[in-house]
């Protein structure tokens, strides 16, 4: 049994005349009578009873054609889908996804997802950049929004900002008092932050801190997200130098400071496979990098 048999049937049945459904189905009538034929000898059931003068449904020809037409809609359906999913306007995209893109990057993102392809649903997963990048080798996440990321031979890493880093101490720190500090500023002050390969552009920035301060360098806790390093500087066990946006997580008992070093910043990047062929996350990679480069947001500069 074919899908064309069960359209030729069909057609048959709605017009009850052999000659119309094959002017309709743009084949000969000869061809159309041998399907039928090999459609009901496959079946070993009667569908129509024909005379030289008028052709009928039998009852199992009837309860046939029911079945045939539900078939013939769930085949459109799967093979529209199918399409759709080739074309990128459906299907699924793993967005992997920094803690600190929460608040003002993944919203304007999602945004114009839902609005240009409602279709396709993404899966948003906060992972750190280290395990993005160990999440895109897998298979596990499709994109990612990073930080500092190296590029690779395997990973496309596309920069889309530079975002200021700020220093974050607590209110009875004694520099809460200040609104701009720079890096000497900082020596001798117990730190807490992100573990190197989380955030390599801060411990660059540290470890120059460290060669040139006459103090030792203390590192008192490394923790695994913004939200934790935050809950550490608020309970006074070290400073954090931390990107702008983790402002936006709104931790109680905490004062930012600006950098005043022009290299005090983090890079904010969009992350693929190299070799990705799937059409809904291609576009989904291209629209990550339009939108968030013409949204304005705080503490950012252009990547140029």
């Amino acid at each position: 049994m074919e899908l064309r048999q069960l359209r030729y049937a069909v057609a048959v049945a709605e017009d009850l005349h052999f000659g119309r459904a094959a002017d309709r189905l743009h084949v000969a009538q000869p061809s159309l009578s041998r399907q039928i034929r090999d459609l009901e000898r496959s079946l070993d059931v009667r569908i129509f009873d024909r005379t030289s003068r008028t052709v009928v449904l039998t009852a199992a020809g009837e309860a046939f054609i029911e079945m045939a037409r539900r078939t013939i809609r769930m085949a459109d359906a799967a093979s529209d889908t199918a399409r759709a999913a080739a074309s990128g306007w459906t299907g699924r995209v793993a967005l992997g996804f920094v803690t600190s893109a929460a608040g003002e990057i993944l919203p304007p993102l999602v945004s114009s997802q839902r609005r240009i392809r409602p279709a396709v649903l993404l899966d948003l997963r906060e992972l750190n950049s280290w395990q993005q990048v160990e999440a895109l080798r897998r298979g596990e996440i499709d994109l990612g929004i990073t930080r500092d990321v190296a590029p690779a031979d395997d990973l496309t890493v596309t920069p889309l900002f530079h975002e200021r880093l700020v220093v974050a101490v607590s209110d009875a720190h004694p520099l809460a008092t200040s609104d701009t500090v720079g890096l000497d500023d900082l020596s001798g002050f117990d730190f807490v932050g992100l573990p190197r390969l989380s955030a390599p552009r801060t411990w660059s920035l540290l470890s120059g801190l460290a060669f040139t301060s006459p103090s030792p360098f203390p590192f008192a806790q490394e923790a695994r997200q913004f939200t934790t390093v935050l809950a550490l500087v608020a309970a006074e066990l070290g400073i954090a130098i931390v990107p702008h946006s983790v402002k936006s997580l709104r931790r109680e008992g905490i004062r930012y400071l600006h950098l005043r070093e022009p290299e005090a910043y983090s890079e904010v990047q969009v992350a693929r496979r190299s070799k990705e062929s799937q059409i809904s996350v291609l576009q989904f990679h291209d629209l990550t990098v339009e939108t968030l480069k013409s949204v304005e947001l705080t503490g950012t500069q252009g990547t140029g």
